[in-house]
C-alpha cells in the first residue's frame, strides 16, 4: 500500500491508532475520514 493515492474510510469507525498507520502512506494525495465520530482533533492534526 506504500504506493496509494487514494483513501476513503468514510464512516468505517477508524480510530486514533488507526489513523497512525496512514501517516506512513506518503504518497496520499486524498484522503476522506468524514462521519468517523471516534477521530480526536490531535489524530487528525498528526496527519496534516
Amino acid at each position: 500500500f506504500k504506493n496509494l493515492r487514494s483513501l476513503e474510510v468514510c464512516g468505517g469507525g477508524i480510530t486514533d491508532a488507526g489513523v497512525k498507520n496512514i501517516r506512513e502512506l506518503t504518497c496520499l494525495t486524498h484522503l476522506n475520514l468524514s462521519q468517523n465520530c471516534n477521530l480526536t482533533d490531535k489524530a487528525l492534526e498528526s496527519i496534516s
